[in-house]
């Protein structure tokens, strides 16, 4: 995979171009270098001025909807993507062809020509041409950096919704054993365990190394009214505790999150998760649960959700579904058939899920407590996306390889190896359905106008490789990462941007 930088780089050849507000789709081309700038000049009058900071061409664009992919190009400038090429409509993707930097698209038998490209040294002998049409060059500015993404996917950065990372946000704000698995933005304040205060957090801790959003925690509004003690809440306490949840959530948090089955919200009855439940309806946003069994009592507790939902209206995030435990396996199909059903009924429920056979109870043996037909089956559902589940604490401890591998894990895993996901369901699980759920209407797709959290990754070389033993350690096949429009991964190595936004 090759980078460089240079003052002109522009598309050559019979194109058909289709304007969409700033974008620009190409159809069908080959790329050709000349030898300058006066060149361009004396062969069009009037070439394009671009002010991209970063070109990503020669890959293959996942955009995050699910739509197939196709092979072309992207531009960043500032923090948002600025233009969109594609091949013709319809045509399949190309393949890499040996070394000489050619791509041969298989349906029409074009070439992509990449001409003093020598791809052994990654290195660009002349300056490279780029041209809107037969007679107009489109002209970069001197610090625009090229990124040749042969073989490689581009996408949009990954989402994971469900993360316990403030610890770790703390001492490692660059958060490098997140984004070295291609994620860019993340909520964190999840099953129930949240700051004090979301806008103290947020001064605290300053810039950060990716997007962040915090959830308002149960447990934390209890700890601030009540205490430790797993009594049940009185009335005064209740409405004291939904004075704190107003007032963060309309400093923006995106929703509530409880935990059903830990102390000491385990004192939480359904009554008073229906009080908390109004008041993220009234402010539009996501009531988060883990439920109050994921063994025995399975079926019961998530009925008992549902009926918060029937009840109050409220959005459902479901919190890392499973059936846990070999004794309750069985369970899954039932849990399936109540999660769709509930669906169909109009409840608005999601879930989300991570991409391994134990949980973090199981965390220092060999236990297998989740059936893996079943988390197939889970990550199959059109209503579950992917989320870690991750729990990382001061200087970057782990317990369980899911916080370093769990994105990887899935297209490593089950999109490469099993082949039971594609990889553009894949990663519109990772992208764009979590970012519609939580409302991050700008980010989760690649279009013109939104922001540039990017991902390019090789397909081929995309694994896990955190286990038991080692839960720390970072997965492999991520090139290149960029949150708002700045590079925190280069050539596969973390640069330490602060370059994240609170959302």
């Amino acid at each position: 995979m090759a980078e460089w930088n240079r003052r002109q780089f522009l598309l050559y050849g019979g194109l058909s171009l289709v304007t969409v507000g700033t974008a620009v789709l190409v159809s069908k081309g080959a790329f050709a270098f000349e030898e300058s700038a006066e060149t361009a000049k004396k062969l069009s009058p009037n070439p394009i001025p671009v002010n991209w900071d970063t070109l990503i061409w020669n890959g293959k664009i996942i955009d995050g909807t699910g739509a197939p992919l196709f092979l072309g190009a992207l531009a960043i400038e500032g923090d948002k993507i600025s233009a969109l090429f594609r091949e013709k409509e319809g045509a399949r993707p190309g393949r890499l062809q040996g070394d000489n930097g050619q791509f041969s698209l298989a349906e029409n038998e074009q070439v992509l020509q990449v001409e003093n490209y020598d791809s052994a040294i990654s290195d660009i002998r002349e300056p490279l041409t780029f041209w809107a049409d037969e007679n107009t060059p489109f002209v970069l500015p001197e610090h625009c950096k090229i990124i040749n993404a042969a073989g490689r996917c581009v996408t949009p950065g990954f989402i994971d919704v469900h993360s316990h990372n403030e610890a770790y946000l703390r001492t490692n704000p660059e958060a490098e054993l997140r984004l070295t698995q291609g994620i860019t933005t993340q909520i964190g304040g999840n099953c129930g365990n949240s700051v004090p205060s979301i806008t103290a957090f947020r001064k605290e801790l300053g810039p950060l190394g990716l997007n962040y959003s915090q959830l308002v925690g149960y447990r934390n509004l209890r700890n601030q009214v009540i205490g430790d003690s797993a009594r049940k809440a009185t009335t005064d306490e209740i409405d004291k505790m939904v004075a704190l949840l107003e007032a963060e959530l309309a400093d923006g948090a995106p929703g509530f999150s409880v935990a059903l089955e830990y102390h000491p919200q385990t004192a939480i009855t359904t009554q008073e998760l229906e009080v908390y439940a109004r008041v993220v309806k009234d402010f539009d946003k996501i009531l988060a649960v883990h439920l109050r069994s994921e063994s025995d009592g399975l079926l019961e507790a998530f009925d008992e959700v549902l009926s918060v939902a029937r009840q109050t209206g409220v959005a459902v995030q479901y919190g890392h579904v499973k059936a846990l435990f070999q004794a309750n396996w069985s369970k899954h199909s039932l849990l399936m058939e109540r999660f769709n059903s509930a669906i169909a009924e109009g409840i608005d429920l999601w879930g989300d899920v991570y991409a391994y056979d134990f949980s973090s109870w199981d965390f220092g043996t060999n236990r297998v407590s989740i059936s893996e037909a079943n988390l197939i089956d889970t990550l199959q559902q059109d209503r579950i996306f992917v989320g870690s589940d991750s729990g990382l604490y001061e200087g970057g401890r782990v317990n369980h390889p899911r916080a370093c591998g769990n994105f990887p894990r899935i297209l490593a895993r089950y999109v490469r190896d099993k082949e039971v996901l594609s990889l553009e369901t894949a990663i519109a699980k990772m992208t764009s359905l979590p970012a519609r759920r939580f409302r991050f209407h700008d980010r989760g797709t690649l279009a013109v106008g939104q922001k540039a959290d990017v991902l390019v990754f090789d397909p081929e070389q995309i694994q896990d490789r955190a286990t038991r033993q080692q839960p720390g350690l970072i997965s492999t096949g991520i090139d290149y990462l960029f949150v708002n429009g700045i590079e925190t991964i280069s050539a596969s190595l973390p640069t330490k941007a602060l370059a994240g936004q609170w959302l």
